[in-house]
């Protein structure tokens, strides 16, 4: 199920089908962009998006860059944590295996 609204045209939605028969010639009109992109419908689901190398590879950059941006955000945070609040690792592990075995137990 898409967690994400989008707008698509008719030209836009095809069936896995129709992309099978006719692949070549999609791609060439995303490629001279007389399409933006191509949703493939299995079992009438949209299950992939087809789009120009050049857009994913944008949309990846700026995917990889909000990442970037939200774990330095989480490194700032943590600096400011006073360090009587941190725990060692082997406290944290044998926390996370009493819950695990209280989890089991039940």
């Amino acid at each position: 199920m898409l967690s994400h609204k989008f707008t698509v045209t008719t030209d836009e939605l095809l069936s896995l089908t129709k992309v099978s028969r006719c692949l070549g010639q999609l791609i060439d009109q995303i490629k001279n962009k007389t399409l933006e992109k191509i949703i493939v419908l299995k079992n009438n689901e949209a299950e992939v998006a087809i789009i120009d190398l050049n857009e994913y590879l944008r949309l990846k950059s700026i995917a990889d860059q909000a990442e970037l941006m939200e774990i330095n955000h989480i490194v700032q945070n943590r600096k400011d944590t006073p360090t009587d609040r941190y725990i060692s690792l082997d406290d944290m592990l044998a926390k996370t295996d009493t819950e695990r075995k209280a989890k089991v137990a039940h």
